[in-house]
C-alpha cells in the first residue's frame, strides 16, 4: 500500500515538464550549479527555488554546492526517461492546462511562492490598499457584503474578511477532495486574484473624482466591467491553484466557481427570508 502511495506521489510530482527537464539535465550532466541550471532551463530564481524545494529527496547539493541526483532521483530518472516519458508528455499537453496558463504570467506565481515571507507582506499590503479603495468608493467584492450597511471603516473590514474567508473555503474544499496544499501558498495565489479589481476601481474612482453621477449607461458599463474583473480574478486564482496543489485545471476552476455559487445562493436565501 505504501509503495502504491509513493508511486502515485511521484507521478504527480514529476508530471510537471520543468521538473522532468531538471531531472533529465542533472541526470545527463552529473551535477550543475544553481546558475548553470537556471541558464540551461531559462528559469527565474524564484521558479527554480520552488522546483528544487519540491524535489527535496531526489536532488542534493555536493561539497562544491553543485546540485546532483540522489539515489532516489537516479531511480526516477531511469524510470521516467526509459519507460514513462510518452505518458508524461501526453499529460503535460492537456489543452485546458495550456489555456489556463495564458490568464496570468506563470513565472510571477512561481516567483511569489519562492519568496513566501516577502510575498505575504507585500500582497497583504496591496490587499489592505485595495480593500480601502473598495470601501471609500462604496464598492464590494461580493454580493454578501451588500447586506451589511456601514461606513468606510466597516466596509473596509468586511472586504478584508471576505478574502481570508475565501482562502479558508478553498482550503476546506481542497482538503475534502484530499488534495495536499500549503496554506501560505494558497493565501498567496488567492490574494494575487485581487489584481484585476484595480482596473475597476481606477475607472470608478476617476468618475467619482470628476463628480460624474453613476447612473444609467455608466452604471451598466461599470457592472459589466466588474463582472469581467471577477471572472478574470477567478481564473487567476484557479491558475495559481494548479501550480501550488497540482490539481487538474478543471478541478481548480470548479473549486473557485463553487464559491461564487455559494456566494449568490447565500444572498438569495438571505433576501428571501
Amino acid at each position: 500500500m505504501d509503495n502504491s502511495n509513493d508511486s502515485i506521489k511521484e507521478m504527480k510530482l514529476f508530471s510537471n515538464q520543468t521538473r522532468r527537464d531538471l531531472l533529465k539535465l542533472l541526470g545527463e550532466s552529473g551535477g550543475l550549479s544553481f546558475t548553470n541550471i537556471k541558464e540551461e532551463l531559462r528559469l527565474t530564481d524564484g521558479r527554480l527555488y520552488f522546483h528544487l524545494k519540491k524535489l527535496e529527496g531526489y536532488i542534493e547539493k555536493d561539497t562544491q554546492n553543485n546540485y546532483k541526483l540522489t539515489l532516489d532521483g537516479k531511480k526516477i530518472y531511469d524510470s521516467l526517461f526509459f519507460s514513462h516519458i510518452k505518458e508524461q508528455k501526453k499529460f503535460e499537453e492537456d489543452v485546458s492546462s495550456k489555456s489556463l496558463n495564458k490568464i496570468f504570467p506563470e513565472d510571477i506565481v512561481y516567483y511569489l511562492i519562492g519568496t513566501k515571507t516577502r510575498s505575504m507582506i507585500e500582497l497583504n499590503m496591496l490587499l489592505l490598499i485595495l480593500c480601502w479603495f473598495f470601501a471609500v468608493t462604496d464598492s464590494y467584492f461580493s454580493s454578501i457584503e451588500t447586506i451589511v450597511l456601514g461606513g468606510a471603516i466597516v466596509n473596509f473590514v468586511i472586504n478584508l474578511i471576505h478574502w481570508y474567508f475565501y482562502c479558508l473555503l478553498i482550503y476546506i474544499i481542497l482538503k475534502i477532495a484530499k488534495k495536499g496544499i500549503d496554506f501560505v501558498e494558497l493565501t498567496i495565489v488567492t490574494i494575487i486574484g485581487i489584481a484585476p479589481y484595480f482596473l475597476y476601481l481606477l475607472i470608478k474612482g476617476i468618475l467619482q473624482l470628476l463628480n460624474i453621477e453613476i447612473i444609467g449607461l455608466i452604471n451598466i458599463v461599470l457592472v459589466i466591467l466588474f463582472v469581467i474583473c471577477k471572472i478574470w480574478s477567478s481564473l487567476i486564482i484557479a491558475q495559481g491553484l494548479t501550480v501550488v496543489s497540482k490539481i487538474h485545471p478543471s478541478q481548480s476552476l470548479l473549486a473557485v466557481i463553487s464559491l461564487t455559487i455559494i456566494d449568490y445562493l447565500y444572498l438569495f436565501i438571505t433576501l428571501s427570508m
